[in-house]
C-alpha cells in the first residue's frame, strides 16, 4: 500500500462539489448506444468515480438510481467526510466514498460498468495517469465506458504564462489563504486598463485577462478553489489530443467520443478547414487533433472503451429509437408552417441554429418543448408529432419514413447542441405540471439548507436559486399546499429571511413564479 499524505491542499481548501452533467451515466449510455456499443443500464449499472472531491458529482447518481451501485475514492479525508455527511442525511445505502489513493486500487476492487475522473489526469504525477488508465482497462466491465477530463493544448498555452508567474510569486508561501490573496493582486496588476507606453509585455497580461475573464463566469467562492488547485497547483500538465489516444491505447483503451458531443463535427469551422482536414488526416484521431487545432481547444471530456469493442462510426437513425428525447429549441418566429421544403430555424440558449423543413421533425421540436421538462420516448414523439403533421392537413409519408427522417434530424441536432436535442436511455421521473402539494427531490431540499449550495436538478445540473427560490425549496416535501406555502413563506419575510418582494406584486404570484422555475429546470417530482 502507498503511504498517504498527513493532509492535502484539498484538505485545506476543499474543492467545491458540483455535478458534471457530461459525466452522468445515463449520457455516456446514450453515446455508446448510437454508436453501436451495448450499454449497461443505467438503472442498475455500477459507477466508480476517481476524485470524487466531496460527491457533489456522484451522491446525486446515487440518490437519482437507488438500484445501481456507486463508489468514490478520494485521498481528502476532509472531502470524502463532507460527503458521508451527506450521504447520510439522505439516507442512501448504495454509495459508498473512500478515502483512498489511486495507486491503492487493485483488480479486488472490483469490475465498473462507468469509470469517472474529472479533473485528475492533468493534475497528477506521470506514474498516477498510468494508473489512472491502468484502472479504466483492469476495472472496467467489458462493454463499460470511461469518462476522463483533461486540460488541452494548443488552447491550454494561454493560460501557462500566468500560471508560471504565480506560481513564482507564491514559491516560498506555504498558506494557502496568503497563496490566494497574492495571486489576486496580481491578477488585478496585471489586468488593469495599460496604457500605449506600458513596458510591460503581451503575452502575460493577455493571459492574465482570459484567466479573470474565466475566473468572472463562475458562481461566487468558486474562483478560491479553481485558482488554487486548477490553476497553481504543482502539477497541471495539458496534452495534445493524440498524445492521450497514444497514451489511452497502451493500456488497451480506444477512443469513443467525447462527452461534449457536439464538438466531434467541424461545427463552426469554414469549409476550407474542414475540406483541409479532410485532405490531411489519416483517420478519426487525426480529424480531431486537426480540428482542436484550429479551434484551440483548452479542454476535453473524452470517452473510452475496450480495445476490442465494435466501435460505429457512421451514426444510424435506428439506434436513437428506443431511447426518450428532450429539447429546449425554440422556434424562430410565432407560427410553424408545416408544409415540406418549408424551412423553420429554431435555437437554443447555447447559441445553437437548426434549420430543418421535414414537417414531422418541425413538429417533433415543437411538442418537444411544449413537454419541457419531460423526455419523451421515441415512439410517444412521434406519435404527437404525426398527429399535428395531420392536423394541419399536411400529407403523411409512411410512418417508417417519418420515424427515420425524425430521428435523422434529432441526430443532426444533438450533433450541433445537446440543448437542441438530447437522449436518454433512462430518463428522470420529473414533474410535468405543479401540484397542489408540491415536492422537490430529496437532494434539492438538503442541499438547499446548505449556505450558498448550488442544486442539483434530476438532469444533473447546477441551479442557482435565489433567496426566495431555495427557502421555499426546503418547503416542498408534499405536505404543503399552496396556501400554506404562501403563509410560510409571509413569516419568513417577516422574520427577514426572505426579501419583500415589490409591494405591487402579490406574494402569490412571486410563488407561483418560484415554482414554475423550480418545475422548469426539473427540481420537482411527481
Amino acid at each position: 500500500m502507498t503511504q498517504r499524505p498527513e493532509r492535502t491542499s484539498y484538505d485545506e481548501v476543499p474543492y467545491p462539489g458540483f455535478a458534471y452533467v457530461q459525466s452522468h451515466p445515463d449520457h455516456l449510455a446514450a453515446i455508446a448506444t448510437l454508436l453501436g456499443i451495448p450499454a449497461i443500464p443505467v438503472t442498475s449499472c455500477r459507477v466508480l468515480e476517481l476524485g470524487c472531491a466531496d460527491g457533489g458529482n456522484l451522491i446525486p447518481m446515487a440518490a437519482a438510481y437507488p438500484e445501481a451501485r456507486f463508489v468514490g475514492i478520494d485521498l481528502s479525508s476532509v472531502q470524502i467526510e463532507l460527503g458521508h455527511e451527506l450521504i447520510e442525511q439522505l439516507g442512501l445505502t448504495n454509495i459508498r466514498l473512500v478515502q483512498a489513493n489511486i495507486l491503492d486500487i487493485d483488480p479486488e476492487f472490483g469490475l465498473f460498468d462507468y469509470i469517472l475522473a474529472h479533473g485528475i489526469y492533468s493534475w497528477v504525477p506521470a506514474h498516477v495517469r498510468d494508473a489512472l488508465l491502468q484502472i479504466c482497462n483492469r476495472n472496467l466491465s467489458p462493454h463499460g465506458i470511461a469518462y476522463i477530463s483533461y486540460n488541452a493544448y494548443p488552447g491550454w498555452h494561454i493560460f501557462e504564462p500566468i500560471r508560471a508567474l504565480l506560481r513564482y510569486s507564491t514559491t516560498h508561501v506555504s498558506d494557502p489563504i496568503e497563496r490566494l490573496a497574492r495571486a489576486r493582486e496580481l491578477l488585478e496588476l496585471l489586468t488593469v486598463e495599460r496604457s500605449a507606453d506600458d513596458i510591460i509585455g503581451a503575452v502575460v497580461p493577455l493571459s492574465a485577462t482570459m484567466l479573470k475573464d474565466r475566473l468572472d463566469t463562475l458562481r461566487p467562492g468558486s474562483d478560491v478553489p479553481i485558482l488554487l488547485h486548477d490553476i497553481m497547483e504543482e502539477h497541471n500538465q495539458p496534452v495534445y489530443f493524440h498524445e492521450f489516444a497514444t497514451h489511452a491505447a497502451q493500456y488497451g483503451l480506444q477512443y469513443v467520443a467525447e462527452a461534449s458531443f457536439s464538438m466531434v463535427l467541424p461545427r463552426g469551422l469554414p469549409d476550407r478547414i474542414t475540406d483541409y482536414i479532410r485532405k490531411m488526416a489519416a483517420n478519426g484521431i487525426d480529424i480531431e487533433q486537426y480540428m482542436d487545432l484550429f479551434r484551440g481547444r483548452m479542454f476535453r471530456q473524452t470517452l473510452l472503451c475496450h480495445a476490442n469493442v465494435p466501435i460505429e462510426r457512421m451514426l444510424r437513425p435506428a439506434n436513437l429509437m428506443g431511447m426518450a428525447i428532450s429539447s429546449r429549441a425554440v422556434l424562430e418566429g410565432s407560427e410553424l408552417d408545416l408544409q415540406p421544403g418549408v424551412v423553420a430555424r429554431y435555437h437554443s440558449s447555447d447559441s445553437a441554429i437548426l434549420s430543418i423543413d421535414t414537417p414531422v421533425s418541425k413538429a417533433a421540436l415543437v411538442v418537444l418543448l411544449d413537454a419541457w421538462p419531460q423526455a419523451l420516448p421515441f415512439d410517444t414523439l412521434l406519435d404527437r408529432a404525426i398527429t399535428q403533421v395531420s392536423e394541419a392537413g399536411v400529407t403523411l409519408a409512411s410512418r417508417d419514413v417519418m420515424a427515420s427522417q425524425l430521428a435523422a434530424d434529432l441526430l443532426t441536432a444533438f450533433c450541433y447542441s445537446d440543448q437542441l436535442a438530447n437522449f436518454y436511455t433512462s430518463p428522470p421521473a420529473v414533474a410535468t405540471k405543479i401540484s397542489e402539494r408540491p415536492i422537490a427531490w430529496p437532494l434539492a431540499r438538503v442541499q438547499a439548507h446548505i449556505a450558498g449550495s448550488s442544486l442539483t436538478t434530476l438532469y444533473h445540473e447546477n441551479a442557482e436559486p435565489d433567496p426566495m427560490a431555495r427557502e421555499l425549496i426546503k418547503l416542498l416535501d408534499g405536505t404543503h399546499d399552496q396556501a400554506m406555502l404562501v403563509q410560510a413563506v409571509e413569516q419568513l419575510i417577516a422574520a427577514g429571511v426572505v426579501p419583500a418582494d415589490d409591494d405591487a406584486v402579490p406574494l402569490e404570484a412571486t410563488i407561483g413564479r418560484s415554482l414554475r422555475w423550480a418545475l422548469w429546470i426539473g427540481l420537482l417530482i411527481a
